[in-house]
């Protein structure tokens, strides 16, 4: 198997993700070209966490899709259909890694989509499983996010205590990650 080679295209495909300076169709042709390659060939050796980590990323790309269909009022159909049939794969192959972070970031990509789809409920209960798998893999800045997502969800359902509660332990875990920071490292 070449886990490098697999692990590196899935790396580029990450980091065009993360640019700052790219566009979200730019972002997302360029990465999903890597992740794409980076799926085939883990498929072809067999090694299921290079297929679930390029489907993790096939999966947001889909949802970076979703805004740039809706700014440029395309119809977001058939990028829908082919989240749901990457998000498929991953919960498939997600239970053959177990891998906490992840099935964190299976959940977090369920949400996304389901959020498209106009299933709050969904969304908040998939949000919820990715809080428990982040705080599994001992993801603090992830679990953070979950809880303050799950914060504004219950906060535009009207439940403002249980939204308070949730806010409040995205501070306490925001204050613990940045403890956890060393001197001139960023986060």
């Amino acid at each position: 198997k070449d886990t490098s080679r697999i692990n590196s295209l899935n790396t580029i495909a990450e980091a065009f993700i993360d640019r700052a300076d790219y566009k979200f169709k730019r972002k997302c042709d360029s990465s999903m070209l890597y992740a794409a390659i980076a799926k085939t060939e883990a498929k072809k050796s067999n090694y299921t966490y290079g297929v679930a980590k390029s489907l993790v990323l096939l999966c947001y790309c889909h949802n970076l899709y979703s805004f740039h269909n809706r700014n440029t009022q395309v119809d977001n159909t058939v990028n829908l259909n082919k989240w749901e049939d990457n998000l498929k794969q991953l919960f498939e192959v997600t239970g053959q890694v177990n891998d906490a972070e992840i099935w964190g970031r299976a959940f977090e990509n369920q949400s996304n989509l389901m959020d498209w789809k106009k299933d709050t409920k969904g969304s908040l209960a998939a949000l919820e499983n990715a809080e428990k798998w982040f705080k599994k893999a001992g993801n603090i800045n992830m679990e953070a996010e979950m809880s303050t997502l799950i914060g504004y969800s219950y906060k535009h359902t009207g439940n403002y205590e249980t939204s308070f509660e949730h806010f409040a332990n995205a501070l306490k875990l925001a204050r613990q990650a940045s403890k956890n920071v060393l001197p001139g490292e960023n986060r």
